[in-house]
C-alpha cells in the first residue's frame, strides 16, 4: 500500500495530465473553427476581372468577369464564375451602362464606378472615358466587318457563297473589305443605303426583318449593332481605311477549366492590332463548341458544360482563333481504386511512334489537338519518372510529352466513359 503523501502526488500529476490534454484540445478546437471561418471568408471573397476600364470609342463595350473560389466538390480547379449570379450597379449611366450578364457600355464622356455586389461583399471597377463624339465616326475594318461577320453575313451558306445571294454578294469572312465596302455601298446604284434616312437603308431593313429577307432576322433594332451601323450610314458610310490596323493576337480568359457538368462559365475576348492596342471583343467574337455533346455555347460567349469529357471552345475573330479548354473529368472513387488510368499525352511528335509500338487494346489514336492515350495499371501513374520506363519502344521524353491529366478507365465500359471522341480502341 502506497504512502498517503504518494497517492497524493500521483493523484496531482493525473489532473495535471487531464488538465493538460483539456487544454490541448481546447486549443485545437479553436484552431479548428478559427480555420474553418478563414476558408469560409475567403471562400466567399470574389475576384473581378478587369480591374480597370477605358474606353475610347463611342458605344465600346467590355466584359466583366467575376469568380469566386470554391471547393473541389463544387469545381475542380477551385473556382465558380459568378458573372451572371452577381447584381451591377453604375455610378453614372450617362457615362457607362451595365447589363445583369456584366457587359459594360460607354455612353458619354466623363468618369463612373461599376458596383458589383455578392451578399455582403462589395467590389468597384472605375470606369474612364474618352474621346465620345457627338456624331460618331464608326470605320468599317474596326466596327462595321466585326458586326457583319458575327451576324453571319459573309459566311458561305450566306452572301458569301459562290454567286451571293438576292444579287448581293459579300467575300468569305470579310477577306476582301474593299470589294464588300462596294458591294454594300455602291452596286445595283446604291439601293442598299439611305443616307438622307439611315434607318430606311435597305440592308438594315433585311437584317431585322422590316423587308422580306431569306436569312430572316439577324439583328434587332434595339441591338448596339444596329445603332452603330445606323450612325455608320448617317456618317456617310466610309469605306476601309488604308492604315487600317489588323488584329495582330486573339486572347481569351479563361484559357482552361476543370468542372463538372452543369457549370456555366462566362469568356472574356481581348484582341491585340498591328498598332499596339487592345479592345474588348466579346461581343462581336464568334464561339463554336468542338464537342456539343460537352459543352454548349451561346452568341455573348457563355460556356454551359452539359457532359463529361475533354474538349475545347473554338474562338474566332477577323482572321485570328484561339481556343479554351474545357474538362469535366470523371470522378468515381470506387472505380477509381479497382480500374484502370488513362494517361492524356500531348505536344508529343507523331514520329516517335510507329503501328508497332502498342497494343490496340492499350491505347488509341485521338484527332487532331490530343496524341496518344495509354492504359496502364494506376500504380504507374503515380509517379512521372515511371512513365519513360513504360515501353522501351516509346521515346518518351520531359520536353516532348505533358502530362495533362490522368481519368478513370471503367473495366467494364471501356475508354468511351471518359469522352465520347474515343470511339474505338479497346
Amino acid at each position: 500500500m502506497l504512502p498517503a503523501r504518494t497517492l497524493t502526488r500521483t493523484r496531482s500529476r493525473n489532473h495535471f495530465t487531464r488538465a493538460a490534454f483539456i487544454c490541448w484540445g481546447l486549443f485545437l478546437v479553436i484552431v479548428l473553427v478559427l480555420s474553418q471561418r478563414l476558408r469560409g471568408a475567403e471562400a466567399s471573397s470574389i475576384e473581378v476581372t478587369p480591374n480597370e476600364i477605358t474606353f475610347t470609342q463611342n458605344l465600346e463595350r467590355a466584359q466583366i468577369l467575376v469568380r469566386q473560389p470554391v471547393t473541389a466538390e463544387i469545381a475542380r480547379d477551385g473556382w465558380q464564375d459568378m458573372t451572371r449570379n452577381v447584381t451591377y450597379e453604375t455610378s453614372d449611366p450617362h457615362v457607362a451602362t451595365v447589363t445583369p450578364e456584366g457587359q459594360v457600355l460607354a455612353i458619354g464622356n466623363g468618369e463612373a464606378v461599376v458596383t458589383i455586389k455578392q451578399g455582403e461583399q462589395v467590389v468597384t471597377v472605375p470606369v474612364h472615358v474618352t474621346e465620345f463624339k457627338e456624331q460618331p465616326e464608326f470605320r468599317y475594318i474596326e466596327e462595321i466587318s466585326p458586326i457583319l461577320s458575327k451576324a453571319g453575313c459573309n459566311l458561305g451558306p450566306c452572301h458569301a457563297s459562290q454567286h451571293g445571294k438576292g444579287g448581293f454578294k459579300l467575300s468569305v469572312f470579310g477577306f476582301e473589305p474593299d470589294n464588300d465596302h462596294v458591294a454594300l455601298t455602291r452596286e445595283r446604284q446604291q439601293r442598299r443605303i439611305n443616307h438622307i434616312e439611315p434607318e430606311s437603308s435597305l440592308f438594315l431593313q433585311k437584317a431585322t426583318l422590316q423587308a422580306p429577307h431569306g436569312g430572316g432576322k439577324r439583328i434587332k433594332p434595339s441591338d448596339i449593332d444596329y445603332k452603330i451601323l445606323t450612325e455608320w450610314v448617317r456618317n456617310g458610310s466610309p469605306g476601309p481605311a488604308k492604315d487600317a490596323p489588323e488584329v495582330t493576337l486573339l486572347e481569351v480568359f479563361p484559357e482552361a477549366r476543370v468542372v463538372n457538368p452543369g457549370a456555366d462559365q462566362q469568356l472574356r475576348v481581348i484582341a491585340h492590332y498591328s498598332n499596339d492596342t487592345t479592345r474588348d471583343v466579346t461581343a462581336w467574337a464568334k464561339y463554336d463548341s468542338m464537342d456539343e455533346s460537352i459543352i454548349s455555347i451561346s452568341e455573348a460567349g457563355l460556356v454551359s458544360v452539359i457532359g463529361k469529357g475533354q474538349t475545347t471552345a473554338l474562338v474566332r475573330f477577323e482572321g485570328q482563333a484561339t481556343i479554351a479548354e474545357f474538362r469535366a473529368p470523371i470522378a468515381n472513387r470506387s472505380i477509381w481504386q479497382t480500374g484502370r488510368t488513362i494517361i492524356s499525352l500531348t505536344n508529343m511528335p507523331v514520329s516517335n511512334f510507329r503501328n508497332s509500338d502498342f497494343n490496340p487494346r492499350h491505347s488509341v489514336t485521338m484527332p487532331r489537338f490530343c496524341g496518344v492515350l495509354i492504359w496502364m495499371p494506376l500504380e504507374r501513374c503515380r509517379r512521372w519518372k515511371k512513365l519513360e520506363h513504360l515501353s522501351p519502344q516509346m521515346i518518351l521524353r520531359r520536353e516532348t510529352v505533358s502530362l495533362m491529366n490522368c481519368s478513370v478507365f471503367h473495366p467494364r465500359q471501356g475508354i468511351s466513359t471518359m469522352t465520347p471522341m474515343l470511339r474505338s480502341g479497346h
